[in-house]
């Protein structure tokens, strides 16, 4: 708080000084930060951010002139995708011009080994972008406005997490003899992440409440990777699921574990959203 001097000159001289000591005491609102991945640019502040863990995220129209758009993402002129999002509008403080907005995200995403997948020459306006990073996904989509502002929109690979119950699984398994799962896994890795630990307590209720239940949990990839390195990341997940459930109390000597690599997939490999669903994990009654 400042000191502050003054002389009182009746009512209004107090008032005065009260007015100053409660505006010195309210604090700042922090300020909104640029995404990790792309810094904003010079002159430019940030007006607004919105962040959600997973949400669908579709901009348009994308105009993808006579060289065509290089991505099943975008449809009909329509850029549609899933993931973490993260929308960010920024204003110039000082006018760049549109062109020069354009220019320094091409090469900055160029230099994450990214490309433009809408390849106009001469439109500027919406520009979608993808960067492909140990066989996932970030898209980045540009909607230059003016050389007064832009947004930016960057979607990163992220799955729902499911929410099951023991019954919904017991009923999955008794329906059609199995049950599937979306665990979410680091790349590469067969950890199981905390976000999963409420998933394993239900696959362990339902076991419980289903002694009779005998199960193979049985691990599936995409078809990103080589084959042999797949099988072998499908059954080491495989063996995290059962180790945990094991750690629930649920006796070994009822669940086996297994892994089928890229070998059985349910979805098109060619689309992100086919090999999100390619990746899982089942629970097959033996």
């Amino acid at each position: 708080m400042h000191r502050v001097s003054y002389r009182i000159i009746g009512h209004y001289g107090l008032l005065w000084w009260t007015v100053v000591v409660l505006l010195s005491t309210v604090p700042l609102q922090a300020a909104e930060t640029d995404h990790p991945l792309l810094s904003g640019m010079a002159d430019f502040e940030i007006r607004g951010k919105k962040s959600v863990d997973f949400d669908r995220f579709q901009d348009g129209p994308i105009d993808c002139g006579s060289n065509g758009c290089k991505s099943d993402a975008i449809q009909n002129s329509t850029f549609q995708t899933e993931g973490r999002v993260t929308e960010l509008d920024y204003s110039a403080i000082k006018d760049v011009g549109e062109l020069a907005i354009l220019r320094n995200y091409e090469n900055a995403i160029q230099s994450l080994g990214g490309v433009r997948v809408n390849l106009t020459k001469y439109t500027f306006g919406r520009h979608v972008f993808r960067i492909e990073k140990d066989g996932a996904t970030t898209w980045v989509a540009l909607n230059i406005i003016s050389a007064s502002g832009y947004r930016l929109a960057i979607i990163e690979p992220a799955m729902l997490q499911q929410t099951v119950t023991a019954g919904q699984l017991a009923a999955q398994i008794k329906k059609q003899g199995f049950a599937t799962l979306y665990i979410n896994f680091d790349t590469a890795k067969s950890d199981l992440k905390s976000d999963a630990q409420g998933m394993i307590k239900e696959i362990a209720s339902m076991l419980k409440a289903n002694p009779d239940f005998k199960i193979s949990i049985e691990g599936h990839t995409d078809k990103i990777g080589d084959a042999k390195s797949n099988k072998k990341l499908s059954e080491d997940r495989a063996r995290a699921v059962m180790k945990a459930v094991v750690a629930q109390g649920v006796d070994a000597t009822r669940l086996t574990a297994a892994g089928f690599g890229m070998e059985q997939p349910v979805a098109d490999n060619r689309t992100e959203e086919g090999r999100a669903k390619n990746r899982r994990v089942e629970l097959v009654k033996r």
